[in-house]
């Protein structure tokens, strides 16, 4: 798990679910139910557009295939998790949520292109809207285009962050952040402090 320090200081987000506990694996609809379970704010997930334009929740590489933007939805959630479950479509992946409280921190991954980006957080949102999630969506990205595009079609006061670290804070809120969402390390550099923390 991992602290985030966004506007909700020190509350506790499971990064790709509550997954290092029996029976459960990164990304899978039991690490999100467990990270519920204990309490936590919010639990993290990855979503890629697959080949065919399905969202589906996995972080990075899967055994035996190159890349996860590359493959077919059916090839994707085909393959098994290491806890035996199957890979999760999107939509599999709100159903679960809906039933629970814990906020879903969706995390788009990069895409190959702006078009395919684009073309994701579009179908992300629909899905979110019809599913009524939206007041408990949180959204982050490496790809600024990405959290463009999010802070453009969801509401108002959606937080939406950005991840890459490149970006001044004053820059994050003329686009239209809640907030940063960067490694210590960033902000240790950014503050002047060496990594001694002196």
């Amino acid at each position: 798990m991992a602290y985030t320090f966004s506007t909700h200081a020190q509350q506790v987000i499971a990064h790709r679910g509550f997954w290092q506990t029996e029976g459960s694996a990164q990304n899978s609809l039991t690490a999100l139910v467990k990270a519920d379970s204990i309490g936590c704010y919010g639990s993290e997930f990855d979503v890629w557009l697959s080949k065919d334009g399905i969202p589906v929740v996995y972080h990075d590489k899967l055994a035996g295939l190159r890349r996860v933007e590359k493959q077919r939805a059916k090839k994707l959630t085909g393959r098994k998790l290491k806890n035996g479950e199957q890979l999760p479509t999107l939509e599999a992946y709100l159903e679960t949520g809906k039933k629970l409280n814990c906020k879903l921190i969706l995390e788009l991954k990069k895409h190959s292109s702006v078009i395919r980006e684009t073309e994701a957080v579009q179908k992300v949102v629909a899905m979110v809207d019809k599913y009524g999630l939206s007041d408990r969506m949180e959204y982050i990205s490496f790809s600024l285009h990405a959290v463009k595009e999010f802070i453009r079609l969801t509401p108002p006061e959606t937080p939406v962050y950005y991840l890459e670290g490149d970006l001044a804070p004053a820059q994050l809120y003329q686009e239209g952040c809640k907030g940063l969402d960067y490694p210590l390390s960033v902000l240790k550099k950014e503050a002047g402090v060496d990594s001694g923390g002196s």
